[in-house]
C-alpha cells in the first residue's frame, strides 16, 4: 500500500493501492488498482515502439496464424447474423490474417496499424477515416491507447447503425484468482490500462452500445488468454 495518489485513467477517482510489478522483460513500474476494478499505470505509451521489430517478436511465435484467426472463426457466424453490412476494420492488426480471411468471405475489409502495412499506416486515435464500418475489431489494443474511453467513443461513431465492436483485452479481475505472477499481461512498455468488466460495460452502455456477449477466456487456442472477449452492438 502506498500513500501516493493518482487518478484512475477510467473512472477518474483518486487511488492509493499500488503494486510494484516487474514484467517479463525485467522492467519494473508501479501499477494502481482502482475501486472500479481497473488496473493501470500513470504513464503514456511511446507509440514509435510499435514497429516492424515489435511485430516480429510476436509473429514468429508457434501457431501465431492459427491462434490469430481462431477469434473470428468462433464469432463471425454470430456477428454476420446480427448485422446487415459487410465493411470491416481491424485496429492494430499486426499481421492481416483476419483482413484477408474476411475478404475471402466477401467482406470489404481493411485495417489500421502504426506498424508498416499494406492498408492504413496511422494512429486509430487520430486518423480521419471518412467512412463507416459494420464491424470493428480491437484485439488487445485498448490497454495501449492514450485515451481508452475516447477510443471506445471513436469506434462507436465509426460504426453504422447496427454495427458491432469486438474487443479482446486483459481481464484484471483474474488477478484475484491467478495471482500477480499468473496474470500474464504485465507489460511495462506497451500497456497502461486494464479495464474491469463492470467498468467497460458501464462505459459501453453510456456511449450507446448494447452488450451482446461478455466472457472470460482461458483457452490457448486464441492469440491471448486470461482475457475477456466482449461483443458490443450499436443501438439503432
Amino acid at each position: 500500500m502506498s500513500e501516493d495518489k493518482v487518478l484512475c485513467r477510467i473512472c477518474g477517482k483518486s487511488q492509493v493501492t499500488k503494486y510494484a510489478i516487474t514484467d517479463l522483460a525485467g522492467i519494473q513500474d508501479d501499477w494502481f488498482h482502482c475501486f472500479c476494478g481497473t488496473v493501470f499505470r500513470d504513464a503514456v505509451i511511446n507509440k514509435n515502439l510499435f514497429n516492424a521489430e515489435y511485430l516480429a517478436k510476436w509473429a514468429d511465435k508457434k501457431g501465431f496464424d492459427l491462434r490469430s484467426e481462431y477469434l473470428l472463426r468462433l464469432y463471425i457466424p454470430l456477428i454476420e447474423e446480427i448485422i446487415y453490412g459487410r465493411k470491416f476494420l481491424d485496429v492494430g492488426f499486426g499481421v492481416p490474417y483476419n483482413i484477408l480471411n474476411l475478404k475471402d468471405r466477401g467482406w470489404i475489409a481493411t485495417g489500421v496499424d502504426l506498424i508498416p502495412n499494406d492498408f492504413i499506416q496511422d494512429d486509430f486515435e487520430v486518423f480521419e477515416f471518412g467512412d463507416k464500418f459494420n464491424f470493428i475489431l480491437m484485439g488487445h489494443v485498448l490497454e495501449s491507447f492514450r485515451d481508452p474511453v475516447g477510443a471506445l467513443k471513436r469506434a462507436y461513431n465509426l460504426l453504422d447503425r447496427d454495427g458491432v465492436l469486438l474487443i479482446t483485452h486483459p481481464a484484471p479481475e483474474l488477478i484475484h484468482y491467478l495471482g500477480l505472477s499468473g496474470f500474464g499481461h504485465w507489460d511495462n512498455t506497451f500497456s497502461t490500462t486494464f479495464i474491469s468488466d463492470k467498468e467497460l460495460k458501464r462505459l459501453a452502455l453510456g456511449i450507446g452500445f448494447e452488450v451482446v456477449l461478455s466472457r472470460i477466456n482461458f483457452s490457448q487456442r486464441f492469440l491471448s488468454w486470461n482475457n475477456r472477449h466482449m461483443i458490443l452492438q450499436r443501438k439503432y
